[in-house]
């Protein structure tokens, strides 16, 4: 069966159909692509940024190996010469930073104790007066128990000496306890245990961060490889 050949209406609409679906694989194949260059950009980044800055840095010290070159020297005997430059001025800015950040850390851990101290002291203290706001919004929620445990058993030191002031460890009602119950502590533990996990990634990544700067240094340590 032969089929009509289509007018050129229908030929300027099925061109327009095929270039379009071209480039739509088109753009799809770039964005495929520059997505897998990010993902493997990614993955090797500790290991291309310090040889990235090796690069750059053997780059604009190389007209200084250049003109010790120039005053005759070998071009190794230069780079060397360059190297141990850059490495005597960064032990001196070492030297002159290092010291006073162990100093300011080591006054920095002694103060912890009074630090741990005082903010213990305050919590307690805004723990024990709870501002005005908060202490009505407590006494505004509905108790769910009464409290049946605020008489305990009768001390007899306590029969003998009348006078003895009251024990402070009796179990005697506040507005924290008539206002937090059982569920809004478990409810508190749960939130505790979604954010400890995340605390710890936080962590983990600062700790990886500081780690790069490693590589960073190794990647510098390569200078002389470019140069």
């Amino acid at each position: 069966m032969d089929f009509a050949p289509p007018t050129p209406g229908q030929a300027r609409v099925i061109w327009f159909a095929v270039t379009a679906l071209a480039v739509a694989i088109i753009a799809a194949v770039v964005a495929g692509a520059v997505w897998g260059l990010g993902k493997v950009l990614h993955l090797l980044s500790p290991v291309l940024w310090p040889l990235a800055v090796a690069g750059v840095l053997a780059y604009l010290l190389d007209p200084v190996v250049d003109f010790i070159q120039r005053r005759g020297a070998s071009r190794t005997r230069a780079i060397l010469c360059v190297f141990a430059l850059a490495a005597v001025i960064t032990l001196a800015l070492a030297g002159s930073v290092v010291p006073q950040v162990v100093r300011e850390t080591k006054q920095l851990v002694g103060k912890i104790p009074g630090y741990s101290l005082n903010l213990q002291r305050r919590v307690q203290d805004w723990i024990d007066n709870p501002p005005k706001l908060l202490r009505k919004f407590l006494q505004l929620q509905p108790e769910t128990s009464p409290v049946t445990n605020s008489v305990t058993t009768t001390n007899p030191e306590t029969i003998s000496n009348p006078s003895a002031p009251p024990d402070s460890s009796t179990n005697t009602p506040s507005i924290w306890s008539t206002a937090l119950d059982a569920q809004t502590l478990q409810s508190a533990t749960a939130w505790l245990a979604k954010a400890a996990p995340k605390a710890g990634s936080w962590l983990f990544g600062q700790v990886s961060r500081v780690a790069s700067w490693f590589g960073v240094l190794a990647g510098l340590a390569l200078i002389p490889v470019y140069a």
